[in-house]
């Protein structure tokens, strides 16, 4: 009796213990695989992802493993891509500064060593100052770009309408000069904006859309319930398909041969962006070639607004 006794005693304990190993081994497997998943994320491969779907704690775990694994994958995506963006802008950068430079120095060097006729003289000085006006140009833009990211600025209450008013009257020696008709039709608002900037994101659209070949532009604001749209339609050569996408990259521009001659370096379209971004609202494109482009937005109306058509 008792060796029965003894011997049922040591088959509990050894299926116990057996019992113990198993549900031991099918309890750290998965946090072995999870402790192996994370070291390969934590060397950089971050598109590595825990692999354990059962309806436990573990499973919990690694659906937040993976959450968390997808969060900083995307945020990594998003740093290679301010980096790669970053890089593109001082490679470009570079390149428009190097352009007229190189220019510059050129012509100038060719009217101090060599003896020239007044006509030829003419025509480097020529040259030498619109290169000249594009360093300005270039110089201005990147400052603005520059104060943007570094300031902080106070939206104030002001009378929309007035504010496009006074960028067309702004540009209107410019389109006069191009034969540009402008038209403007626009209803009357309050919204929140910082004038100065404001004005300035209204004259980087207009005077892209004077420069598109058109012989008329159309702009327009309306209030759109508690929005207030104002759209700028030009009817010249049209934006590629191709190239919609980029308009608004620093240093993009469509036809760089045009761009230069009218002392552009593709950062007016950047910095009507950031000014977008700065008042809540986004510019939105339309372009078909050879038809024109639209590009309008939205802002918010204040409260109480009286409505009149000017």
């Amino acid at each position: 009796m008792r060796r029965r006794c003894e011997f049922f005693y040591w088959c509990i304990l050894a299926t116990g213990s057996f019992l113990v190993l198993v549900i031991t081994f099918t309890l750290t497997k998965p946090l072995h695989r999870l402790q192996g998943t994370t070291r390969r994320f934590a060397k950089g491969e971050y598109d590595v992802r825990a692999e354990i779907s059962s309806r436990d704690e573990i499973g919990d775990l690694s659906k937040t493993f993976n959450y968390m694994a997808k969060t900083i994958e995307s945020k990594m995506e998003e740093l290679k891509d301010a980096v790669r963006r970053q890089e593109e802008f001082t490679a470009n950068f570079a390149h428009e500064l190097k352009t007229p430079m190189t220019s510059i120095i050129g012509y100038a060097d060719t009217l101090y060593q060599k003896t020239l006729s007044p006509e030829e003289v003419h025509q480097l000085a020529g040259i030498i100052m619109n290169e000249g006006m594009r360093l300005e140009a270039l110089s201005f833009k990147l400052m603005e770009l520059v104060t943007l990211s570094q300031s902080n600025f106070q939206l104030e209450e002001a009378r929309i309408d007035e504010v496009i008013a006074d960028a067309v009257e702004t540009i209107q020696p410019t389109a006069e000069k191009r034969n540009v008709r402008v038209q403007l039709q626009t209803e009357s608002a309050w919204v929140r904006l910082e004038y100065d900037l404001f004005k300035t994101l209204l004259l980087n659209l207009m005077d892209n859309a004077l420069k598109s070949g058109t012989d008329r532009i159309n702009i327009q604001g309306s209030c759109e319930k508690e929005q207030y749209m104002i759209s700028i339609r030009d009817y010249g050569r049209g934006i590629p398909k191709e190239d919609l996408q980029k308009i608004t990259e620093a240093f993009y521009m469509v036809d760089k041969s045009r761009s230069r001659e009218e002392h552009g370096a593709g950062l007016g379209l950047a910095l009507a962006v950031k000014i977008a971004k700065l008042h809540h609202t986004e510019l939105v494109y339309e372009s078909v070639a050879g038809q024109g482009t639209c590009v309008s937005f939205m802002l918010a109306k204040e409260a109480d607004d009286e409505e009149e058509e000017t």
